[in-house]
């Protein structure tokens, strides 16, 4: 028996009063909510299955991406991958003041002399 059939029996079984009222109103409210819970769970299982759509779509999509970038790179670049890593700029090393090299190792500090 359900709670919401217990309640419509309990308030059969009572004579008109408040506590009539009040089971019948409680009856009809959580009726409602329960109602209202229900399509929420519907909504939020929708909500779920189509995000698995789309999390499926977005994986295939950043697979095929990865394949074509994978692609791309072996028929067009033909440099060793140490190549990208060296600075091969014409400008002057900004952080050479702090003791880098264009390569951003760091530079041997030189020793002072010390003045007797």
């Amino acid at each position: 028996m359900s709670a919401l059939h217990a309640l419509r029996l309990a308030a059969a079984e009572q004579q008109d009063g408040d506590l009539k009222r009040l089971l019948t109103w409680a009856e009809l409210h959580i009726g409602d909510q329960y109602e209202r819970i229900c399509e929420l769970e519907d909504e939020l299982k929708q909500s779920d299955t189509e995000n698995q759509r789309r999390a499926n779509a977005l994986n295939a999509v950043r697979a095929a991406l990865g394949e074509l970038g994978d692609v791309i790179l072996k028929e067009n670049f033909s440099w060793p991958p140490d190549t990208f890593a060296k600075d091969l700029s014409s400008w002057r090393n900004a952080l050479e003041a702090y003791g880098y090299k264009p390569d951003g190792t760091v530079k041997k500090a030189k020793q002072k002399e010390k003045i007797a």
